[in-house]
């Protein structure tokens, strides 16, 4: 599990937190809790963006103010209200920790929904970003193979051509064996299996090592068509 999921983890506990202390009649706990589920999803959609402090000292007011201002403001990766809910879930939690007073039960559950909604949307936030890099990744992955397939196909014609200009009768039949492996059956004339070895000479070693291509040829009896 990545830091980004990790954080989105806490961020989950302490809202399971907040909720069973408004259960409970804890309500300055689940002010606490509350804003600590925001603050950790607020963790999670840094790392998830590729903020981090320095030393990976997570202080309030560098989340609050990167949160706000980068992924909020600037990139809207979020809903523009995260930050005032954000802000109201911290001066709430600090009734709760500091002041004489109590949270009341209204703003706690306030408080447990605003931090829901922030919980939600970082998750939403992070499955969309992972679900975007797992897309270029597989064009990427497609576009590689696109290539790999072509170069092959340019390499075996190469092949090809090298040995019709030797041996005019030659007649061939390719297998793709692997990603990168491919087999050349060369049908001629049977007593043209040296000559042949020595018209491709180290065709396929020369390949292997430019292009990470294995093409292999064998010589078959030209015969052996007309039999079947």
């Amino acid at each position: 599990m990545t830091d980004a999921g990790r954080f989105l983890r806490k961020a989950r506990e302490s809202l399971a937190s907040a909720e069973a202390d408004v259960r409970a009649g804890r309500y300055n706990s689940a002010a606490n809790r509350s804003y600590y589920a925001a603050f950790q999803a607020a963790v999670a959609a840094l790392i998830n963006a590729g903020i981090r402090p320095a030393g990976n000292q997570w202080q309030h007011r560098f989340v609050n103010s990167q949160f706000s201002g980068k992924l909020v403001r600037r990139r809207k990766l979020l809903d523009s209200d995260f930050p005032a809910l954000l802000d109201d879930l911290f001066r709430t939690r600090v009734v709760g920790d500091y002041e004489a007073g109590d949270v009341a039960r209204r703003d706690a559950s306030r408080g447990i929904r605003g931090a829901g909604r922030i919980v939600q949307g970082v998750e939403s936030m992070m499955k969309l970003t992972t679900l975007r890099e797992t897309s270029a990744e597989y064009e990427a992955q497609v576009a590689e193979g696109r290539h790999l397939v072509e170069l092959a196909e340019q390499r075996i014609a190469d092949i090809q051509a090298t040995v019709v200009a030797c041996h005019p009768e030659a007649r061939f039949a390719v297998s793709r064996l692997g990603p990168k492996d491919y087999r050349i059956n060369a049908f001629v004339d049977r007593g043209s299996f040296g000559k042949l070895a020595r018209t491709l000479g180290s065709i396929s070693t020369d390949i292997l090592l430019e292009d990470d291509l294995w093409i292999v040829v064998i010589p078959h009896d030209i015969r052996e068509l007309d039999a079947n």
